[in-house]
């Protein structure tokens, strides 16, 4: 599911716990449960994939340097 090796989502976890100071998931019966602190992150990092997208996909935007209020103005006869 997440296309990564065992080692490797222990060493990310380690990781995200030294950041966060908490455990995050806890063992319960054959799983892990997430911790209070967890589940109050998943919804930012749920969202952050889709900000990064969202960051590339916009149009590149171009500066009218002729239009009062754009970006730039250009004052003559100063």
């Amino acid at each position: 599911m997440l296309d990564m090796n065992q080692s490797t989502v222990s060493d990310w976890l380690e990781q995200l716990r030294a950041r966060t100071g908490d455990l995050l998931f806890v063992r319960s019966g054959n799983g892990l449960t997430p911790t209070k602190r967890a589940n109050a992150l998943f919804p930012g990092a749920e969202a952050a994939p889709r900000h990064v997208d969202a960051i590339f996909a916009a149009p590149d935007r171009t500066i009218d340097m002729v239009r009062p209020g754009s970006a730039f103005e250009i004052m003559q006869g100063l």
